[in-house]
């Protein structure tokens, strides 16, 4: 499962202490999703955290049609 946490460093090359001991983001679903690439931006002074659930893993198609029919009968 993917998370995000918060870490700090004197260094930009660390080395990293945990800040908070656990993740400030974890997907709470059934499936095994992750929450990934997460952006920091500040917006008119307000700091906000934009991310994405990864749903890329939760459902996959295992016989995917490479050439599907363009016109199929209804």
């Amino acid at each position: 499962m993917l998370s995000v946490g918060v870490a700090t460093s004197a260094h930009v090359d660390g080395p990293f202490e945990d800040v908070t001991g656990k993740p400030l983001l974890r997907y709470h679903g059934e499936a095994p999703l992750g929450i990934i690439d997460p952006t920091m931006y500040v917006h008119e002074g307000t700091p906000h955290l934009l991310w994405k659930d990864d749903g890329s893993r939760s459902n996959p198609d295992p016989d995917p049609d490479p050439d599907p029919d363009p016109n199929p009968s209804p």
